[in-house]
C-alpha cells in the first residue's frame, strides 16, 4: 500500500484518544464559550467510536487470509495486488469478521486495465450466491483512482470477494481496499447515507490510517464541522448551536495556548513505552493538538551519567539535550528513576553544575537546567518527577538513598532555577506496591501501560495547561 507522507512522529495515531464525552459538559463548556449542543440529538456521540476497516489484510502486504478460487492469478509487487483471470468463473476470497445486517462503506484505490471486476459480499466459499455487490468496475483507468461505495446488506454474509461469478477475463491493479461497518460505528438509523459524507469524515484523519489502524476523530472542530454539514442533508439534527462555526474555531484556538505548537520531550523508557499502546506523549498531542512532537527519549537513560546498554552506550540527558530542536515551544523533561537505580550519589545544592562526570545528581540537574535555559530561551521548560516504583517506597539503593530523595533533589534544583515541576511521585494516582494497581496500570511495577498513562493524564494536562 502506498500512503502519502504524514509527517514523522507527530502523526502517530494508532489509537488516538477520544473527544470529550457528551456527558462531560462541565469540561467542554469552559473551552467552547457560547456553544450549546444537544448531544442526544446528534445521533452519534462526540466521543466517536473506533473507525477501522473490517478487512484484516486489505493493504496486500502478502496474501495472508486470501483464498484463491479457480483460475484467478494474484501477484503482489511492492504492496500492489495485480489480479487477473484467463476467463473462467473465479473468485479470490477473503474471510471477513462476518458481515452482519447493516450499512457498509467500501473504499478502493485501483488501476483497472481490462475486462470487468466485481467487489462482492458472499455467503459461500465459491462466492455464489452473491449477497450484495458493492461495485462492478469496467472502465479502464490509465492511472490509479480512488472510489467509494455504500451498500445496505439486508442479509448476513461470510466472505468478501474480488472477481466475477460469470466467465470473463480481467486485469486490475489494487493498492488497497477498506470496508467500514457504518452501522457498527454510528448505530442503526444514524449511519451516513451519502458516500461524500463518509469521505469527508475520513478526511479528518491522515490518509489511509483507517485502512491499517484503529483511529478516532480527535479534532473537535473538524468533527463538529462534519456534523454541521450533515444537517444540510437532514441526517443529523442539532437542536441548539450558538455561535458561528468560525467563531467556535477561533474560541477553541484562543483557549488552548498549545494548539499548533511544538512539543519536545527529553526522557527515558516512560516516554517511549514498553507496552502496546500510547504513552502520555501521544495523549498530550491528541489532547492539545500539538503540531509536532520531538521525542528525544532513550530507554534506560540517566540524567547524570552514561550507561553501557549492552548494544552500545546509553547516553545521559546532560549530553542528549542538544538533540532537541531549537523551535520547540514546550520542553518536558521526565526522568531520574534510572539515576536512583544506577546508584548515583545525591550531592548537595552547593555542587557546581556538572554535565560530564555524573558524580552527583545535584550537579547533573543543575547543569541540565542551566543548559536548557540558555539553549532554549524562548521555550517553556518543565520537569516531571519519577513515578513510584514497586520495590518499596523506602527501599535503599546502593548508595543508601531512596527514590524519594532523588525526587526531592529534582524539586530542589528546579525550584532554585524557577522551573515548574509536576511531582508524579506523590500525585500520580498510581501506587506501585498495590497488586491491583500493578495489574491495571503498571504490570512490571515500574513502567506504565496505556491504562496507566490514561490514569495520570488529567494531572499532566492540568499541569501543562497552567505553566
Amino acid at each position: 500500500m502506498h500512503l502519502p507522507d504524514i509527517g514523522g512522529t507527530s502523526m502517530k495515531i494508532s489509537r488516538a484518544y477520544q473527544l470529550l464525552s457528551p456527558s462531560d459538559a462541565s469540561a467542554l463548556a469552559p473551552r467552547v464559550d457560547g456553544l450549546e449542543v444537544s448531544t442526544t440529538a446528534l445521533g452519534v456521540e462526540l466521543g466517536t467510536p473506533s473507525i477501522q476497516t473490517i478487512l484484516a489484510n486489505g493493504v496486500f502486504t502478502d496474501l495472508t487470509g486470501w483464498t484463491i478460487y479457480n483460475s484467478v492469478v494474484p501477484v503482489i509487487t511492492d504492496g500492489i495486488l495485480n489480479l487477473s483471470s484467463n476467463g473462467a468463473s473465479l473468485r479470490s476470497l477473503r474471510t471477513t469478521q462476518n458481515f452482519a445486517i447493516g450499512k457498509y462503506y467500501l473504499q478502493i484505490r485501483y488501476k483497472h486495465n481490462s475486462g470487468g471486476i466485481a467487489l462482492l459480499a458472499s455467503d459461500s466459499t465459491t462466492a455464489s450466491p452473491v449477497v450484495k455487490q458493492f461495485a462492478y468496475i469496467t472502465e479502464v483507468t490509465p492511472d490509479y483512482v480512488t472510489a467509494s461505495y455504500i451498500v445496505d446488506l439486508t442479509a448476513t454474509a461470510t466472505y468478501f470477494a474480488i472477481g466475477r461469478v460469470s466467465a470473463a477475463a480481467f486485469n486490475t491493479d489494487i493498492d488497497y481496499i477498506g470496508i467500514l461497518n457504518l452501522t457498527g460505528i454510528f448505530g442503526e438509523g444514524n449511519e451516513p447515507t451519502n458516500v461524500a459524507d463518509v469521505d469527508t469524515l475520513l478526511n479528518l484523519v491522515p490518509t489511509g490510517l483507517w485502512i491499517t489502524n484503529v483511529v478516532k476523530i480527535t479534532n473537535f472542530k473538524s468533527l463538529l464541522t462534519f456534523l454541521l454539514g450533515k444537517t444540510q442533508v437532514s441526517d443529523v439534527e442539532i437542536t441548539s448551536i450558538k455561535g458561528d462555526i468560525s467563531t467556535i474555531n477561533d474560541t477553541l484556538n484562543a483557549n488552548n495556548k498549545w494548539f499548533g505548537k511544538k512539543l519536545g520531550i527529553l526522557g527515558d523508557s516512560q516516554s517511549v513505552g514498553p507496552y502496546i499502546g500510547d504513552t502520555y506523549v501521544e495523549m498530550l498531542q491528541s489532547h492539545f493538538g500539538f503540531a509536532s512532537v520531538d521525542n528525544q527519549s532513550v530507554v534506560g537513560s540517566n540524567i547524570s551519567r552514561n550507561l553501557d546498554g549492552g548494544e552500545g552506550t546509553v547516553y545521559r540527558f546532560t549530553s542528549r539535550y542538544t538533540d532537541l530542536a531549537l523551535d520547540n515551544d514546550l520542553l518536558i523533561v521526565f526522568g531520574g528513576t534510572n539515576d536512583y537505580s544506577s546508584d548515583v550519589a545525591l550531592g548537595s545544592l552547593a555542587d557546581a553544575p556538572d554535565g560530564a562526570s555524573g558524580a552527583t545528581f545535584y550537579g547533573a540537574m543543575k547543569f541540565l537546567c542551566e543548559a536548557l535555559i540558555e539553549k532554549y530561551t524562548l521555550a517553556t521548560l518543565c520537569f516531571m518527577t519519577p513515578l513510584q516504583r514497586g520495590n518499596g517506597y523506602a527501599t535503599l539503593n546502593g548508595v543508601g538513598k531512596t527514590l524519594e530523595e532523588y525526587v526531592d533533589v529534582m524539586l530542589d534544583v528546579c525550584g532554585y532555577y524557577s522551573i515548574p515541576v509536576l511531582d508524579l511521585f506523590r500525585c500520580s494516582g498510581v501506587y506501585a506496591n498495590s497488586d491491583v494497581h500493578k495489574t491495571l496500570y503498571m504490570p512490571d511495577a515500574l513502567h506504565l501501560n496505556e491504562a496507566g498513562f490514561a490514569r495520570i493524564l488529567p494531572k499532566v494536562t492540568s499541569f501543562v495547561e497552567n505553566i
